[in-house]
C-alpha cells in the first residue's frame, strides 16, 4: 500500500506518527486510517518530515 521498507513502517509506528491499533504484542494498520493520513500528508505538502543537517566539518 505504500510502498515503503518495513523497518520505516516500525519506526513511524514507534513515533506515532503512523496510524495503528496495539492488540497486545501485535500491531495492526486500518486500512481506512492509513489512506486518511497518507492524504492529510499530502495535503500538508514535505512540512512533516524531519531533515537531519549534514554537517559540513571534515575533520
Amino acid at each position: 500500500m505504500l510502498s515503503v521498507p518495513e523497518r520505516w513502517v516500525r519506526v513511524h509506528t514507534r513515533s506515532g506518527l503512523l496510524p495503528h491499533v496495539r492488540l497486545g504484542r501485535y500491531v495492526r494498520y486500518r486500512r481506512e486510517a492509513v489512506l486518511a493520513w497518507l492524504e492529510a500528508q499530502e495535503h500538508a505538502g514535505a512540512a512533516w518530515r524531519v531533515h537531519k543537517p549534514r554537517s559540513t566539518d571534515r575533520a
